[in-house]
């Protein structure tokens, strides 16, 4: 479940993060409690993206970092391009627990071919990850969109681009989508078996079955995304969710190169 929070003042803006959105690291109260946190100021389309996106993938047993939707006032961020609108006194932001953990991109011993295969190895849940942005359809889970632990320990973070990016419409919502997996293209593909591939597959057909367990309806109340997205649009997200998971290891069969598996393996 997403808590509920407010974002404290004092927060310190990312300037050196190109390319991302207007993102903070400070801290911010939920409830009784203190955390230290980063704080995206998002349109509500991402903002929706983001929760729910954190949601799904919690439900489905993938390790993310805690999420929040905090509440920022302009008092404490004057200085906001987003505070610049007249009559703007508050706006929600989607927050995360901070972790001492670094992105794959940015952590220094995997940049070798050696040590990005070695990791690879060693990441037994990568399958489960491909099949799981397959079904939220994510554009964008690149090197950067993840974060590394222990070997093989992972952190899946930045929903935003997920059900085909960040500024979908109802028409984008097809079930049988196909997307550009960047996990695939930037991190799997050249440091990834035959026989690795062959295991995959009924890994991501189980995957595929835990996602079509999941109540859709509930994940998006949990994720207090119907204020940011119209009720025809709430809607389309959940018959979305629902549908296209019988078709996910039809989907990363075909993208590993394998026979394909028989369509709806997954019950309807």
């Amino acid at each position: 479940m997403i808590e509920l929070g407010h974002f404290l003042p004092g927060g310190e803006l990312l300037k050196d993060e190109k390319g991302v959105s207007e993102t903070y690291t400070g801290m911010i109260e939920v409830g009784n409690r203190r955390l230290h946190a980063y704080v995206k100021f998002l349109p509500d389309r991402e903002l929706a993206n983001e929760l729910l996106g954190s949601v799904l993938a919690r439900k489905s047993g993938l390790q993310v970092p805690d999420a929040f939707l905090v509440n920022v006032r302009r008092e404490d961020y004057p200085a906001s391009p987003r505070f610049q609108v007249p009559g703007v006194i508050t706006i929600p932001a989607f927050a995360t627990g901070a972790m001492n953990h670094k992105s794959f991109n940015r952590t220094a011993t995997l940049q070798s071919p050696e040590a990005k295969k070695q990791f690879v190895s060693l990441w037994v849940e990568w399958p489960e990850v491909l099949g799981f942005d397959d079904w939220i359809a994510n554009t964008d889970r690149h090197g950067g969109n993840f974060l590394i632990g222990g070997p093989g320990q992972v952190w899946l973070i930045d929903h935003g681009h997920s059900f085909t990016g960040p500024n979908w419409q109802i028409a984008n919502l097809q079930p049988q989508c196909q997307i550009n997996s960047r996990l695939w293209g930037d991190v799997l593909q050249a440091n990834v078996t035959h026989e690795a591939k062959q295991r995959a597959v009924p890994r991501v057909a189980k995957a595929a079955a835990k996602f079509h367990n999941i109540d859709a309806d509930e994940a998006v109340e949990i994720a207090h995304i119907k204020t940011y997205l119209t009720a025809p649009e709430n809607q389309a997200l959940v018959a979305f969710l629902k549908q296209r998971c019988g078709s996910v290891s039809q989907r990363i069969s075909a993208l590993l190169g394998l026979p394909l598996l028989p369509m709806k393996e997954v019950p309807q």
